[in-house]
This record gives structure tokens, sequence and C-alpha cells, in this order.
């Protein structure tokens, strides 16, 4: 079964994110309530402009579905952050093996909402406090499937056991905060993995 948690490994990420040479500054959004109602987790200060990102983990052994999420609580018809989300990519992280998917939005969505038929469709259930049952609807969407120009992959390099900076913000020095840098390679250069299946 999967288990999905949109923001626990937002300080992985951000570790990650400091290390790539085109990085001038991230802030950490997701506490701030602008930012909540867009769905955007951090704000990503390139050579070039600035990128809103939302985060998806995904606990799952095997990289083979996205899991997208429709309703956040199906009950209530509360659609989910990644039918509502504002951000320009949604980094689709599949944590047990350190890779890192980029889909570019609201592409991503657009591409997927035709298609829907085609997927199996999974409902899972999460505790909220108590006793408490979410329930949560999405589809089960198998990666080499994702047919859309511009989706990268990153095997990412992390050190377990280390603090993540998760509560990193605009003015965090930089080096300070940075793991040791090896083997970066900016995201918008075409050494970077990309698939157009």
């Amino acid at each position: 079964m999967k288990n999905f948690n949109d923001d626990k490994h937002t300080g992985d990420i951000i570790c990650w994110l400091w290390s790539h040479s085109q990085t001038r500054q991230l802030e950490n959004v997701d506490s701030h309530k602008n930012f909540q109602k867009k769905h955007v987790d951090l704000i990503w200060t390139t050579n070039s402009r600035d990128y809103y990102l939302h985060i998806q983990s995904d606990l799952s052994l095997v990289l083979d579905n996205f899991y997208f999420e429709i309703y956040r609580n199906w009950s209530k018809g509360e659609g989910s952050s990644f039918m509502k989300t504002e951000a320009d990519w949604l980094l689709y992280y599949f944590v047990m093996h350190q890779v890192l998917y980029w889909l570019p939005m609201p592409m991503t969505r657009k591409w997927f909402f035709p298609r829907i038929a085609h997927f199996r469709r999974k409902a899972t259930k999460s505790s909220t406090s108590g006793a408490d049952q979410l329930t949560t609807e999405g589809y089960l969407v198998p990666v080499l499937k994702v047919q859309i120009p511009g989706v990268r992959r990153e095997k990412i390099h992390l050190t377990r056991g280390k603090k993540s900076p998760t509560s990193l913000q605009v003015n965090g020095n930089k080096e300070r905060h940075s793991p040791e840098r090896g083997n970066e390679r900016s995201l918008l250069e075409p050494e970077y993995e990309e698939y157009s299946i």
C-alpha cells in the first residue's frame, strides 16, 4: 500500500536544491496562508526567475506509479493539492529510492484528465486526529505512461542522519545550509535526464 505525505520530506528537497548551482534563494512557504491557498510549498529562485514548487512524497517500495490524488477528503468533496496547486512544478519524490520527478504544472493536470479512464482508481484512508478517518481518492498512473514534454527525473543523494533545514527561510545562509557540492547539474541544462515517452 502506498503512503503519502506532501510535506514531511520538504527538508530533504530543500537540502538537495541548495546543492544546485542555479539556486540563488529558497523560501519555505508551506506555513504561509497565502501560499497554502495556492498549494505551493517552496519558492525557488534561480539565475533566471522564481519558480513555485509543490512537493508530493511517495513511500512506495517500487518506482512504478504516480498517485494523482483527486479528492483530499472524498466524503466532503474536498479537492486535492494536485487539483488546486498553482505551482510551476510538482516535485514527485519517491522517498525510498531518493528519486525525484519534476512534473510541469498545470500541463500535467491537463494531460491527465482526458486520459483518466485509462488509469486505475484507488482510495486510501488516513488518520487525522483521534479515531477520525480521512478517505482520499486518486488514480495510479504508470510512470512510463506520462507523455508530457519537460518531465524530468533526478536521482538525489542525501546523507541520512543529518538534520534537514526544514525551517530554512528566504534569508538563510546558503553556504551554511548547503550539503557538499559535487556532481552538480543545472536543472535547466540539457544533460538533465528528460523523458517524453
